[in-house]
């Protein structure tokens, strides 16, 4: 499979498990927040074992979608922090928790 088609389907994942957190309506309303919400899931991807070690386990958050949904888990092997002009990274390249600076 070529590296477009991959990333359109990654791509489509994203945006249907934002849809089920804040609901597609709103998503639709207010476009410019998307980009601030797939950093935000991105982040919360990154820290998730970070999250859980901390979180209380009968904490009601923990039964939200964002923990709840295994489409979530298994969309962080395409998370990697980079800054956009880190042009030598791939979409897919593994997840490595750090930041690359220039």
């Amino acid at each position: 499979m070529d590296y477009e088609t991959r990333k359109a389907q990654v791509d489509a994942q994203v945006k249907e498990g934002l849809n089920q957190i804040f609901g597609v309506e709103r998503l639709d309303a207010f476009p410019s927040i998307n980009r601030f919400l797939q950093i935000g899931l991105a982040s919360h991807l990154m820290h998730r074992e970070a999250i859980d070690a901390c979180l209380p386990s009968n904490s009601n958050f923990r039964h939200t979608t964002l923990f709840t949904s295994s489409a979530f888990l298994s969309m962080k092997e395409h998370v990697r922090i980079a800054m956009p002009w880190d042009d030598h990274y791939k979409y897919f390249a593994p997840a490595t928790g750090k930041f690359f600076l220039v």
